[in-house]
């Protein structure tokens, strides 16, 4: 009984980690923009389906911007993830001096507000409304109101112009001006019915229009800024209406090698979202698997030894073979029989050359093929095979049997078997 209860917990135990090892995780609606989050809004996806698009190399790096300027390369597109980015002064210098030597720079960040002493390098600020919610949508939905809205595509070569359906949520963010300049307006947000020229100066607020994506060139280079984080990430680059854009987004970085940069992103962030993690955040619960760990090693240390009854030593059983021959010889001389011992030993003889040869010493008319197959298989001479045959005949069908006469046949039987 105490065997089956054991069984049947570790049953159930197991039967519980496959269903929660085959059940769906939990969707956690949190940016945070890594390699290794695979989340709607980490970049684990997106990372990988780029690279695979592209011609070009695409790497992802934790050095920063002052790293990558040290390391002299030929120019390439830098993407910068981050969520509030607050670069430093030697941070903004390496970005000015990159994009001099003709480096492409696009900045995804959520909220970018510089200092007033280095307005002069990004006279722009991001800022980041708030972010996705699914609970937003489906309230939206349930008011019968749409969750969605259009943002277009200016009409920039190679591209023609074109909309794109996102949720209302995702496209909050937007530029604030400190001072008029000069750039062309990539992705843009139509609030009335307004055309927008591609490249114009634009003012702190346009009139009808909301830019997401916006390009200005600064010494060689281009900087791309993209208040619309949300959308390059393994969301946006699994959605069939967003996919296109993100690709007609990295294609302004032309033919050079991709690099995105998650190290102005928040340390803390480990795109973890397993049961686990949430138990070593709390330090009650973190205290509570410590110890459960720790009983489970004392268990092993003093359980390891194994628990089992003595096993009994078993005695081979006894050769009784010999045993039985000599009772069967005993019972055979003090009966005396010896036309019984005679006839059920023909017997034999005879099945055993039947199933050796496939001959039948009995049959008459086969007599002489038998008595040539025997010759041949056991080199005897013709004449004493056949002797021994009609012997075989003779004493078989006589009513008494002597000893020697008996002797003399097994022998000459015995003689004929062992020559096969």
């Amino acid at each position: 009984m105490n065997r089956k209860f054991v069984l049947g917990v570790l049953a159930f135990l197991v039967f519980v980690f496959v269903l929660q090892w085959n059940a769906p995780s939990k969707f956690v609606w949190q940016p945070t923009y890594l390699h290794t989050d695979r989340q709607p809004f980490g970049c684990a996806v997106f990372d990988s389906l780029v690279q695979s698009s592209l011609s070009q190399d695409y790497s992802v790096t934790n050095k920063t911007l002052p790293q990558l300027l040290s390391e002299g390369k030929q120019p390439r597109a830098i993407m910068v993830n981050a969520i509030n980015f607050t670069p430093t002064v030697t941070d903004l210098k390496a970005m000015k001096q990159l994009l001099r030597r003709g480096n492409k720079i696009m900045l995804v960040v959520h909220d970018y507000r510089p200092e007033s002493r280095c307005v002069d390098v990004i006279p722009v600020w991001i800022d980041s409304y708030g972010t996705f919610s699914p609970r937003m949508v489906q309230i939206s939905l349930q008011q019968m109101g749409d969750p969605m809205d259009t943002l277009w595509w200016a009409d920039q070569k190679p591209y023609q112009k074109r909309m794109f359906r996102v949720y209302y949520p995702l496209m909050s963010g937007g530029f604030e001006y400190r001072k008029r300049i000069e750039c062309d307006t990539l992705l843009q947000y139509r609030k009335l019915d307004i055309e927008l020229a591609d490249t114009q100066a634009i003012q702190p607020t346009t009139e009808g229009w909301q830019p997401k994506i916006i390009s200005m060139r600064i010494g060689k280079g281009t900087l791309l800024l993209n208040a619309v984080p949300q959308l390059f990430t393994n969301y946006g680059i699994l959605d069939k209406d967003i996919n296109p854009l993100i690709f007609r987004t990295i294609s302004q970085f032309g033919n050079m090698e991709v690099v995105r940069t998650q190290a102005y992103l928040p340390k803390s962030s480990s795109g973890s979202n397993s049961p686990l993690s949430y138990f070593l955040e709390k330090e009650p619960l973190r205290w509570a698997v410590y110890l459960a760990l720790f009983g489970l090693l004392l268990f092993f240390v003093f359980t390891a030894r194994r628990r089992q009854r003595v096993i009994p030593v078993v005695t081979p059983p006894e050769n009784k073979s010999l045993e039985f021959v000599r009772l069967i010889g005993t019972l055979y001389h003090q009966h005396h029989d010896n036309r019984d011992i005679l006839t059920k030993k023909c017997n034999y003889f005879a099945e055993t050359i039947r199933r050796s040869i496939m001959a039948d010493i009995m049959a008459d008319e086969e007599q002489r093929e038998t008595v040539t197959l025997i010759t041949n298989h056991t080199g005897l001479t013709r004449q004493e095979v056949e002797n021994t045959l009609l012997k075989i005949r003779k004493l078989k069908d006589a009513a008494k049997t002597s000893d020697s006469e008996l002797k003399e046949l097994v022998d000459a039987m015995d003689k004929i078997l062992n020559q096969l």
